[in-house]
């Protein structure tokens, strides 16, 4: 049940910056994934062009530090 609190609360917060951004979803997840310490790549399990075009998006989106960790909290990972 945890589970589904989290990803609500991600969803929530992906919602909430991509209206801040104005980019779809797809592109805060690529800008969390490519704002993470271990310098994680990018992996598309898609070949349709607009989500695709939606995804690259993500590469220019300037996540702030404070903006990554409450994404990284609401998926519900703790914080050291």
């Amino acid at each position: 049940m945890a589970d589904v609190t989290a990803r609500g609360r991600a969803r929530a917060v992906i919602d909430r910056l991509s209206d801040k951004y104005d980019v779809p979803a797809e592109a805060i997840a690529v800008a969390w994934i490519t704002h993470h310490p271990a310098q994680m790549q990018v992996v598309l399990g898609t070949t349709t062009p607009e989500r695709v075009t939606a995804a690259a998006l993500g590469s220019d989106i300037p996540l702030t530090r404070s903006e990554w960790y409450e994404l990284f909290r609401a998926a519900g990972y703790k914080v050291p």
